[in-house]
């Protein structure tokens, strides 16, 4: 169970301003996005097993679009339905910072006071393969090892007399 003063949050900032901004809010269970003040609740809980978060942001010159999969499946093409989408009254969504916040109450995992939080990865594409990490075929993973093994028993063939 995550503790429900827990609060942690992925920003795009524009100096002081927070652009976009997605993750848990205090007392909530879900994951949230606020798009320049547009709050949204994901019907995801978090958990506190790894989360892949993917943000879509769709430019339009009388308003934008923010589109959030949390947990989409592994692979280089776009799933459907996002898990949250947040339309934008403006088309001003820009940004030259990315801020990472953390912080919350005492409980199980917490050092000094803090929960312990990790990002492993940002990455900034125009596509969705170039965002996403590509899960290698369960034939191309097959054929890897069957080379692999049979290199090993080749080489302790080569061994023998």
């Amino acid at each position: 169970m995550i503790n429900s003063n827990l609060f942690f949050f992925f920003q795009l900032r524009q100096g002081s301003l927070v652009r976009l901004q997605s993750g848990k809010r205090t007392s909530h269970v879900n994951y949230q996005m606020d798009s320049q003040g547009q709050y949204g609740t994901t019907t995801v809980p978090v958990t506190a097993d790894p989360a892949f978060i993917v943000h879509r942001i769709i430019y339009d010159a009388t308003q934008n679009r923010v589109d959030m999969w949390i947990n989409p499946p592994l692979s280089d093409t776009e799933p459907g339905l996002p898990s949250h989408q947040s339309l934008l009254t403006t088309n001003n969504l820009q940004f030259n910072a990315v801020g990472l916040f953390a912080s919350g109450g005492l409980g199980p995992g917490n050092i000094y006071g803090f929960y312990y939080h990790a990002w492993d990865e940002i990455r900034i594409g125009r596509t969705w393969a170039q965002v996403a990490p590509i899960v290698p075929e369960p034939v191309a993973g097959a054929l890897l090892l069957l080379l692999a093994f049979l290199r090993a028993a080749l080489t302790s063939r080569a061994g023998q007399v």
